[in-house]
């Protein structure tokens, strides 16, 4: 059934059972004002704000997808990007807590349900918040109810309309007392197959189903040949086969878009508590919780799962936050104390076989216990002593669950024609192999800060933070130690900050100061320069001196010291990283002209510590033990900024309102790879190539904002568009071509649209008591670099760039979700129903393309992937005396795959189970007569290259959600 009759018959299912009136619930009602787009006098910048109720109200899944749709908030793979900021480079509070991580991803999510307000501040920072690189998101709980007790309980799923197998749970409740707020609220996510895009849908994947038969091959024994059921796909694409079996699909099910072995999970949940304290005071405890779970999806393991990864992200958040007044309330102040402790964790690993099997097709796509793992923090620590045998490197040592000297005995074995494709890449057995990644970050976070009128016409505010971080981080292919990384480490970071606030008449100053420092706490090699002289001849002016270079394990001898002057000292020394601190100016204004506009304008300087996985990076790795391709860190400074800006608002009357802002931010100092030349002791002291992450990236973002709104008691709606600029450079690079480029993230162009309407009482027909939001998103494309090879533009360009760097750039973006709800159940009723339609019109956004071509489809990566699996299949055909012409004969005198008892394979060798995979293929790909002809040998191999490589370069199609929500 296409998408229009199923949306018509699921209205059709509403509308008999949504025809009575009912009573407005929390948080059903009409739009709120528009709220969002300006600036405030209490933060003289622009912010972004939008209320908890509309974030549920439109058609989007989180807080964050809601600021999306106003001007200044990006989108990008890595993060939101405020104002063409790096993705995710931005500080997160909730309810004044700081909950931004030291390591850049963010792991804490907040269900929709929990939010009473979300803001981004995208101009110039305040002074407690200039801490930050690019700007700031506020999310703020909800804080007061009817006194007594309300809630609500939701369920959403896509089960009735085909799609991923989503189904979302969310409730909440919350009691209100004149003296206290409690609220408890959550979110639970199950989703039986991750999204992989509009296009994928067009490459069948298949997954084992059993056995298709059993065969004893000479010298090995009995081989099974597993049966190949198509899981994705077209679930009619075989139902012709001349094979019976591959007719029926082996009997297994076909989930039409659903990619197996690739269920998603996950929940959030939130506890606030907040209540009075003495006669002025009040005390909020917070606790948050939140995990993700996935499987991930590797195609070439399908028939062997031992070799399936999961991965795994954990946070959770302490808070108890104290507030109070200072002095007599007229002239006094007040002040406000937060503490925490916060917890963030990754892991990517492999699942247990018991986890693999309840997990591959869990009911509802809920995974309630999450992933088990072969290793983890748990049964793998990440503690000094890994620590100390990774830098010391020696055989026989815990560097890797696995003995890193013997390691032939856990690789892939890869030796028949598994598969429907009857070509070699799916593993039967072995592994796992592949990347471990163990993280842990643990943050003791405590915030202060008293504000006082230091005259009838001023405040002052003062402030201080300080983080303690607690960090374990292990990466490491478990059969090489080649891109390893493996540190345990205490940084810590703090400010201070001041800001005075003036008031004349119409006219608002805001001066403010504030000091920031942070520590890595790393310690890094320093090597001995043991030579005398040049290897040129001369005296060498570093002889007997120490310099940086990764040699940790490599550059000893017996005892790794160093007769120098009669004195024994070591080869290799650790230093500790030096504290880094820097000094931030703010001023910022708004000026009233008249009743209706304000002008504002600003000019922040920001300092902000380095994401702390670039500032750590292979701290403890050994040049010796990884290649010279790999990246390390160097003890990275601040990262500092300027932000200015210009903006007004206005309003026009009649609830219209617009905004114009005016920006302009340059960023120095950011982390960015640079090759260097330094000197080897373990060669002469000859000059060797590294690449190093130092503080010499530079960024500089010009833009525009507009912003129209307008808001009516039953239509709220919102026009953006920006304008921008972002380019990015190295300082003194050695690398040319990399200076003012364009930045991975940016669009110069991006229009958002939002459309509200709830009917007014007294409305009949459809729209009786229903609400209707539309959300519109258009975006320029991000640039790439075309490549000499056939390489996908996320990927590197391995055989060179063709013309300037990143001077292409992606189809633009372009998609219109739209929600519709309706309350059912007369004056009394308290359930709501609604559809839920993400990329209404199926458009098909590109999201990758062929570098080379600028297209989805490669002739030439197709025609190579074509010509190879012709080799392959003939090559062995002629090994059998079975090619005739390009046709492989599989006929057998008519015994079919009866007749493969003598194949063999190129080598000579006993390879019966390679000849029932091609016959198998034969009657898949072809018309089942045993004759493999050259088309249908095609049709196989652009199948498998569909399979692994030309599928995902496509947004999401066209997704129709239902839901239903009852108040409690």
């Amino acid at each position: 059934m296409t998408f229009w009759p199923r949306l018509a018959l699921a209205s059709l299912l509403l509308v008999p059972i949504l025809s009575r009136p009912a009573t407005a619930q929390i948080p059903f009602g009409p739009p709120p004002p528009d709220t969002a787009s300006t600036d405030s006098s209490a933060t003289a910048t622009t912010s972004r704000r939008i209320p908890g109720a509309v974030v549920e109200w439109l058609p989007v899944d989180s807080a964050e997808g809601a600021l999306l749709l106003e001007p200044g908030v990006g989108a990008t793979a890595g993060g939101l990007s405020l104002r063409g900021g790096a993705p995710g480079r931005y500080r997160t509070y909730v309810n004044g807590v700081d909950l931004t991580p030291g390591h850049g991803t963010r792991r804490l999510g907040l269900a929709p349900g929990t939010v009473g307000a979300a803001s981004a501040i995208v101009g110039p920072l305040p002074a407690s918040l200039a801490g930050s690189p690019s700007g700031a998101l506020l999310y703020a709980t909800p804080a007061a109810f009817p006194l007594g007790r309300a809630g609500r309980l939701s369920w959403e799923t896509d089960r009735f309309t085909s799609g991923l197998g989503v189904n979302r749970i969310e409730g909440m409740i919350g009691r209100s007392t004149r003296s206290s707020t409690m609220f408890l609220g959550g979110q639970l996510v199950g989703q039986k197959a991750a999204e992989f895009g509009a296009d994928a849908r067009d490459a069948p994947i298949f997954d084992a189903a059993g056995s298709d038969t059993v065969v004893t091959v000479p010298g090995v024994g009995n081989v099974d040949v597993p049966a190949a059921a198509l899981a994705r796909g077209d679930c009619a694409l075989f139902a012709g086969s001349a094979n019976a079996r591959v007719a029926d699909n082996y009997g297994a099910a076909c989930d039409d878009d659903r990619t197996p072995a690739a269920a998603a999970s996950g929940y959030r949940l939130m506890a606030v508590s907040d209540n009075a304290l003495g006669r002025t005071g009040r005390i909020s405890v917070m606790a948050l919780r939140a995990r993700d779970s996935e499987r991930l999806f590797d195609y070439a393991s399908l028939f062997n799962p031992g070799n399936l990864f999961g991965r795994e992200t954990e946070a959770q958040v302490y808070a108890v936050t104290l507030t109070g007044q200072l002095g007599a309330r007229r002239r006094g102040g007040t002040w406000r104390l937060a503490v925490s402790r916060q917890t963030d964790r990754l892991t990517i690993s492999p699942l247990t076989p018991e986890s693999e099997a309840d997990t591959r097709d869990p009911a509802g796509g809920f995974m309630l216990g999450g992933l088990d793992f072969r290793w983890d923090r748990k049964s793998f620590p990440v503690d000094s002593a890994l620590v100390a045998d990774y830098r010391a490197n020696n055989p026989g040592t815990r560097r890797s669950p696995y003995d890193l000297d013997n390691v032939d005995q856990y690789r892939l074995v890869d030796a028949w024609r598994d598969g429907p494709y009857a070509l070699f890449g799916f593993s039967e057995r072995g592994g796992p192999v592949g990347r471990l990644s163990i993280f842990e970050e643990k943050r003791t976070v405590a915030a202060g800060s008293a504000t006082w009128r230091s005259s009838s016409n001023s405040d002052f505010t003062l402030g201080a933070e300080y983080v303690r971080y607690a960090v374990a981080s292990y990466e490491h292919e478990l059969l090489s130690q080649a891109f390893s990384d493996v540190y345990r480490a205490e940084p810590r970071r703090g400010a201070v900050f001041a800001e005075q606030r003036f008031r004349y008449g119409e006219l608002s100053l805001v001066l403010g100061i504030r000091h920031d420092f942070y520590d890595a706490n790393g310690a890094r090699p320093w090597v001995l320069d043991t030579l005398p002289t040049l290897p040129g001849g001369g005296a060498n002016p570093r002889f007997g001196e120490y310099h940086p270079f990764p040699r940790i394990s490599s550059y000893s001898d017996a005892d790794g010291s160093y007769l120098l002057n009669g004195q024994v000292v070591p080869l290799v020394v650790s230093r500790e990283d030096e504290r880094h601190s820097a000094w931030s100016p703010t001023l910022r204004t708004t000026f009233a002209l008249g009743d209706a506009s304000r002008v504002r304008a600003g000019i922040t300087r920001t300092a902000a510590m380095p994401d702390l996985s670039l500032a750590l990076e292979r701290i403890n790795t050994d040049l010796a033990i990884t290649s010279p391709a790999d990246t390390f860190g160097t003890d990275l400074d601040l990262e500092r900024a300027w932000h200015a800006e210009l903006g007004v608002t206005r309003r026009l009357g009649g609830g219209l309102s617009a905004d114009v802002a005016a920006y302009r931010r340059t960023e120095s100092g950011a982390p960015a790879v640079r090759l260097v030349s330094l000197p080897d002791p373990t060669r002469g002291n000859a000059l060797v190539d590294l690449l190093q992450r130092q503080s010499v990236g530079t960024a500089g973002v010009t833009g525009l904002e507009t912003r129209l709104g307008w808001s009516s008691p039953a239509v709220r709606a919102a026009i953006g568009w920006t304008w921008q600029r972002a380019r990015i450079g190295v300082e003194d690079s050695l690398a040319p071509g990399i200076e003012d480029i364009p930045a991975p993230w940016e669009r110069p162009h991006t229009l958002v649209a939002s459309l509200g309407f709830d009917a007014p009482d007294g409305q009949s027909g459809i729209f009786r008591d229903a609400s209707l939001a539309l959300a519109l998103r258009w975006s320029s494309g991000t640039p790439y670099s075309a490549c000499a090879d056939d390489a996908l533009s996320d990927h590197p360009c391995l055989a060179g760039i063709i013309g300037d760097p990143a001077s292409r750039r992606l189809p633009a973006l372009r998609q219109l979700d739209l929600r519709f709800a309706r309350r059912l159940g007369g004056e009394s009723g308290r359930v709501t129903a609604w559809i839920d339609a993400r990329n209404l019109f199926g458009r098909r956004n590109a999201v990758r393309v062929y570098s080379a071509s600028g297209g989805t489809t490669s002739e030439s990566a197709e025609a190579d992937a074509r010509q190879d699996a012709r080799f392959s299949y003939q090559s062995e055909a002629a090994a059998n005396d079975m090619l005739v012409g390009g046709t492989i004969d599989l006929t057998f005198g008519g015994a079919g795959a009866g007749g493969c008892a003598g194949w063999v394979s190129v080598s000579g060798s006993p390879a019966e189970p390679n000849c029932v995979s091609l016959v198998r293929a034969e009657a898949r790909w072809g018309n089942g007569d045993g004759l493999f002809t050259e088309s249908e040998q095609a049709a196989a191999a652009d199948a498998a290259f569909a399979g692994f490589v030309g599928s995902g370069f496509f947004s999401a199609p066209r997704r129709i959600r239902l839901g239903f929500e009852i108040g409690l």
